[in-house]
């Protein structure tokens, strides 16, 4: 159930342009923007500064070189994901419903295990977009069913204080989230 909160709660991380970067100049690295970069009519060497301090993070803007990405394509990784889940919100409670909600947990957690595989080895942004909404889907199953599941199933004594611990550790992960992207 709390496997999509890591990613989930990393979208914004996964997609913050990096703030130091060096770009190449007759053969010596110095200071330079994205603007610069990216306005450039010919390609311009450069890394990122990862010891000056700033937001320089290893994320998708990287992997997928979408440093000079318009920012329709950067606001596109999360609006995926929610647009997944969004058409997830209308499907799967009401077959979780008609079905039974244990199902439609599994189904959830296959396709997570799916989507997150697929992120490991994702090559293009399009695949990362399709995967995201995949993802939203898989996250309505696991979690939103999930939790209806996992409430039903306890006896009516603990309900109250199953369903305040599972918000309760989706807290404490966000804030490791916070604080793993801030420390390092």
């Amino acid at each position: 159930m709390f496997a999509a909160a890591p990613v989930l709660f990393s979208l914004y991380y996964f997609s913050i342009y990096p703030e130091d970067l060096l770009c190449l100049k007759d053969g010596v690295y110095s200071s330079c923007s994205r603007d610069y970069i990216c306005s450039s009519p010919t390609p311009i060497q450069y890394v990122i500064d990862y010891n000056s301090g700033g937001e320089n993070q290893h994320n998708w803007i990287q992997q997928y070189d979408l440093l000079c990405a318009s920012k329709f394509q950067i606001s596109a990784i999360g609006s995926s994901f929610f647009l997944g889940n969004f058409a997830g919100s209308f499907v799967l409670p009401r077959l979780g419903d008609i079905y039974g909600r244990k199902p439609l947990f599994q189904f959830g957690l296959v396709l997570q295990t799916i989507t997150y595989l697929g992120l490991l080895k994702a090559s293009r942004i399009e695949v990362l977009y399709c995967l995201l909404v995949l993802g939203g889907i898989s996250k309505t199953g696991t979690s939103d069913v999930g939790y209806i599941y996992a409430v039903e199933v306890m006896p009516k004594r603990h309900r109250n204080l199953s369903g305040l611990l599972i918000f309760v550790v989706f807290a404490v992960i966000k804030v490791n989230v916070c604080l793993y992207f801030w420390l390092s």
